[in-house]
């Protein structure tokens, strides 16, 4: 796989950042299957793309050579994408003579070096190129170890993910439970002990009481290992408004069913 861009500015490949229209990036002359897996040029797309070598030649009509490099980064604004590339600095431009007599191997169609445009072609272009001795066979291995590479860090596909084993997801469903309880209880212990003269409605605590409660009754329905928890958990009041709250004991009507749910 590599990218072809073409243009008709002459001396435009300069390693300057170069501007495309959106409707010329991956549309043009490509194969309807890449056209479709690449031109949405989205963060993981551009990752991938980045790993392939670049050729960048100008329109027929300029007669001038085309560099072999790599795309750096790719930027994309309104109805326009600009790239920033590099060559590679050991290896020298392609005569346009010589990639005249490379069309069919490197996949370029009838009229398409007479058109401003980037594309995708599936063809190896260091292979293509070593046949060609445009490049050597010590060449073309270093080549490919310069392009970039996925990063590690990036997050793994769906195949890529194994199942948490069944021990470690119940402990797991059993931590965030426990987090989420102390949290609902110490919201209850904490708007109880001031019921008495706080008779303001405080609209932040119902948030953080709601949000709460909300998280614990999805964990307890959702998770599979969850669903035969042996206590029915029912929230001893709907809100924390004053109104609610305001004869409740933290002693003597909160305290006991926190400890036996906590335990």
């Amino acid at each position: 796989m590599y990218h072809l861009l073409i243009t008709a500015q002459a001396g435009t490949w300069d390693e300057s950042p170069y501007t495309f229209g959106l409707s010329r990036v991956i549309r043009e002359f490509t194969d309807e299957a890449l056209k479709k897996k690449y031109q949405s040029l989205d963060e993981t797309i551009l990752a991938e793309l980045k790993t392939f070598p670049a050729l960048f030649a100008y329109e027929a009509t300029e007669n001038s050579e085309a560099r072999v490099g790599f795309i750096k980064r790719v930027r994309q604004r309104s109805n326009e994408v600009r790239i920033e590339y590099a060559f590679f600095a050991d290896l020298a431009p392609i005569a346009p003579e010589v990639l005249s007599r490379l069309d069919w191997e490197l996949e370029i169609g009838t009229w398409e070096m007479n058109r401003t445009h980037w594309a995708i072609k599936d063809a190896d272009l260091f292979q293509v190129l070593l046949e060609a001795g445009a490049i050597t066979k010590e060449q073309a291995p270093r080549l490919s170890a310069q392009l970039a590479k996925p990063s590690s860090s990036s997050p793994p596909s769906m195949d890529q993910l194994t199942e948490i084993p069944s021990e470690e997801r119940l402990n797991s469903g059993l931590v965030l439970l426990l987090l989420l309880a102390q949290a609902y209880y110490k919201l209850l212990e904490c708007s109880t002990s001031m019921s008495d003269w706080c008779a303001a409605l405080d609209l932040e605590l119902n948030e953080s009481y709601f949000w709460t409660l909300n998280n614990i009754k999805n964990l307890l329905k959702n998770h599979d290992d969850l669903k035969d928890f042996p206590i029915h958990f029912e929230p001893l009041f709907p809100d924390l408004y004053p109104s609610t709250i305001r004869d409740v004991d933290w002693d003597d009507m909160v305290a006991p069913e926190a400890e036996q749910f906590l335990s």
